[in-house]
């Protein structure tokens, strides 16, 4: 009698589901059904109460508890009904750990943190102050390491402000990357077209992207437009690299660390594209690409101590024999 009242929860799921633009699984009967009689009872404040300090600090209060609870177990009547799991809140189910909202994002994402970090500092050490590409690769680091730091925030816990944070440094980082790939791409040009084209770029780029973040702040937080926004960047980006790597195959061996680079970030990029409820509730599409990028600025940054110190040569070289 119960799996039967279940597989009819589910049916009316599907149902509700046809005239509304939600998450399935939030609007759900049997979601909706548990939920509001939980909410109800945190009006005496109890359960706030006995909540542990470092949940309460995470946003685990007794109304965002009734969600975590009623959400597995609209979960469980899905799975009773042999039923495909849907969406709550345009997310995947997690199982969270010690209050981490997506303990395997959050775990990832730390480390690639930690691998920009200290690629970068492989860089810092062999690679002058005043050397091409210095200043621009510095801030990429930099840019690249408050990415990750944010990454981690909201995958931790997902409020309206961690997201935009996240979103947000991702496309600074994305933008800056292009950046500097038309900054190293300026070093094939001569007198003032170098300053010309890196003026140019770097303001265009500015304006695209306070464009976008007003956008996306007041107009409408459009996923679909900020996914689109980003790829196109991002294939642009390679483009200009991979032209670059491909005129200096023959002379400059050391290119094709960042070929290798951009060429793999673009095939685990269909992780990212792709979604499917997470392997056993704690893998989803994005943290496995969150996982494949880790090594990715290894190879980065190493091309860019080789660039640095290769246009370097080459400069203190037109001095000497101008």
């Amino acid at each position: 009698m119960y799996a039967m009242i279940r597989l009819l929860y589910v049916v009316c799921c599907f149902l509700i589901l046809q005239t509304s633009k939600a998450s399935e699984g939030d609007r759900c009967v049997q979601y909706q059904g548990c939920l509001q009689p939980c909410q109800h009872q945190c009006k005496d404040g109890i359960f706030d109460k006995n909540q542990t300090r470092y949940m309460l600090l995470l946003g685990w209060d007794c109304r965002e508890e009734c969600k975590y609870t009623c959400m597995w177990k609209t979960v469980e009547a899905y799975e009773a009904a042999n039923v495909r799991v849907p969406q709550f809140h345009g997310k995947w189910p997690f199982v969270r750990i010690i209050g981490v909202q997506e303990p395997a994002s959050v775990l990832f994402s730390i480390l690639n943190g930690i691998s920009n970090i200290w690629a970068y500092k492989q860089y810092y050490s062999a690679v002058s102050s005043n050397a091409p590409l210095y200043t621009t690769t510095t801030i990429h680091a930099i840019l690249a390491a408050n990415a990750w730091l944010w990454s981690s925030v909201f995958h931790a816990r997902d409020f309206p402000w961690t997201e935009k944070l996240d979103y947000f440094c991702a496309t600074s980082l994305v933008l800056y990357s292009f950046y500097l790939s038309i900054h190293r791409l300026s070093y094939e040009l001569h007198g003032h077209n170098v300053h010309i084209l890196r003026w140019i770029a770097g303001n265009l780029i500015g304006a695209f992207y306070l464009g976008h973040i007003s956008y996306l702040t007041f107009q409408s937080f459009d996923y679909g437009y900020n996914m689109k926004a980003n790829v196109a960047v991002g294939l642009m980006n390679s483009i200009t690299w991979l032209s670059l790597c491909f005129r200096k195959r023959k002379k400059h061996l050391h290119v094709k660390k960042m070929a290798a680079a951009i060429i793999m970030t673009n095939l685990f990029l269909m992780f990212e594209l792709s979604d499917f409820p997470p392997v056993w509730w704690t893998f989803d599409a994005h943290s496995i690409w969150h996982f494949l990028t880790i090594p990715m600025p290894l190879l980065v940054y190493s091309f860019l101590k080789d660039e640095s110190l290769k246009l370097q040569k080459e400069y203190e070289t037109k001095q000497k024999f101008p």
